[in-house]
């Protein structure tokens, strides 16, 4: 897990249902133990495994026949 130190801000308006909420810095998604780089590479290797095996073969560095 990752630690991030972030700044709490609290709403002053009556009607609003949040009572405080935060900015998270850019590539962090809330509730989530990887950055949206992994996350986003996890997402191209499943799209590359299900066109051909070679590309994903490739894109880890091992022989394609591993991967199949």
């Amino acid at each position: 897990l990752q630690s991030v130190a972030v700044y709490r801000y609290y709403c002053r308006n009556q009607a609003c249902d949040k009572a405080s909420f935060t900015n998270l810095p850019p590539g962090l998604v809330p509730y989530s133990r990887y950055r949206t780089g992994v996350k986003l590479r996890a997402v191209q290797m499943t799209a590359w495994s299900y066109s051909t095996y070679r590309r994903s073969g490739q894109a880890l560095g091992v022989r394609s026949m591993s991967v199949y």
